[in-house]
């Protein structure tokens, strides 16, 4: 005679989901000797309902992978609406061989540390995430996009400079 385990019912959660976006107001000091752009941006993340436990672009909840140095202002919230504004320094292989017609694809690599995948996840805003057009009127930037890769937000901008 054999004896079965009862099955035991294995429970899913949905990870919580926030919208997250970004608006890159300028990119500067393109340092070549020391493999490195900077770049200045608003982050924001709107959340279905605001939580204390939820508040993803607080300092301990977002780390920037490519970062050498980054400076935050004061994140500010409105329900479950969220904004800061970063200024930072993010490393970045140059490829120089084709000079004067070289393209690069400079990146900003945002990751969630505090949650794992499985209880929090990025849903990116691609409709308002944009760049400043004013800024980058002399560029001739052929693609800008913002995708979630698993835990992190990546940022992409290819620019070609003549």
């Amino acid at each position: 005679m054999s004896q079965t385990s009862p099955a035991i019912a294995q429970t899913t959660q949905t990870p919580k989901t926030c919208q997250m976006g970004t608006y890159i107001m300028s990119l500067h000091d393109f340092d070549l000797p020391n493999n490195s752009f900077g770049a200045d941006l608003w982050l924001w993340s709107v959340c279905p309902s605001p939580s204390a436990d939820l508040e993803p672009l607080k300092e301990e909840n977002i780390d920037f992978i490519n970062a050498k140095e980054v400076k935050r202002s004061q994140v500010q919230t409105n329900g479950g609406w969220s904004l800061v504004k970063i200024k930072g320094t993010f490393r970045h292989n140059w490829n120089v061989e084709n000079l004067p017609f070289d393209r690069h694809e400079l990146q900003i690599i945002i990751e969630h540390s505090s949650k794992a995948d499985s209880d929090f996840k990025y849903e990116v805003d691609t409709k308002e995430s944009k760049t400043d057009k004013d800024t980058f009127e002399d560029w001739k930037i052929t693609k800008f996009t913002v995708t979630e890769e698993k835990k992190s937000i990546k940022q992409t901008l290819e620019t070609q400079i003549y």
